[in-house]
């Protein structure tokens, strides 16, 4: 049996605890061994607030070989870091699928991906790797997401809607059919796309508009 090894010590990956327990494959295929520190570390003080041990950083652990992991934090660039740093130090990693969420059974996932309860993937998708959906989110038939995106709580992402790369989507925010949003783009909560967002924006209020030009490091 694989073990799982929560890479964040924040309050998602407390949430990611949780949900991990009632996740497809718990108790079968992999037990929860711990949480990892990401980049930044925790402040001892707030270390009682986890429920399991607390390994070392990402840049000094040694990954065993019956460890998997996924990563439970929200920022898109760190979240790419982190994995470049996993990956090159021969870990894999795995999706967690609740089991409230819904799964066409022709989508396609990439992995470390995480589907909080409630949520939603139609048919004909695509879903990048190391993805979040937050609770009750949606993505509609032919939609495509990149990689190393953000989902928040109640996103309604419609049908044939394109999303790039390292995406932050505010609570309530959502996408209206064949709106096409770029890379390095923050979607602010409750903000409405109506259609085609460039590179590098951040994008608020009804309709979405662009507020500040994102710096991409």
């Amino acid at each position: 049996m694989k073990r799982l090894l929560i890479i964040g010590t924040g309050g998602f990956a407390r949430e990611v605890y949780w949900h991990a327990q009632n996740s497809i494959g718990y108790g079968t295929e992999f037990e929860i061994k711990g949480f990892l520190e990401g980049t930044l570390p925790l402040e001892p003080e707030k270390y009682f607030l986890l429920p399991a041990k607390v390994y070392e950083n990402v840049t000094s652990y040694e990954v065993q070989k019956d460890d998997v992991f996924v990563i439970a934090l929200a920022n898109s660039q760190v979240k790419n870091e982190i994995a470049n740093i996993i990956t090159e130090k021969g870990g894999h990693f795995i999706n967690l699928i609740h089991k409230t969420a819904l799964v066409a059974p022709n989508a396609i996932l990439g992995e470390d991906l995480i589907l909080c309860p409630y949520t939603i993937v139609t048919c004909d998708t695509t879903i990048g790797s190391h993805v979040m959906f937050n609770l009750y989110s949606s993505i509609g038939h032919d939609s495509i997401v990149g990689d190393y995106t953000s989902i928040m709580c109640y996103v309604d992402i419609a049908g044939n809607v394109k999303i790039g790369t390292h995406n932050f989507w505010g609570n309530c925010s959502l996408a209206i059919p064949g709106s096409q949003i770029g890379d390095d783009v923050i979607v602010g909560a409750g903000a409405v796309i109506l259609k085609k967002i460039e590179d590098n924006q951040t994008v608020v209020g009804i309709p979405a508009r662009e507020v500040h030009k994102n710096k991409v490091v």
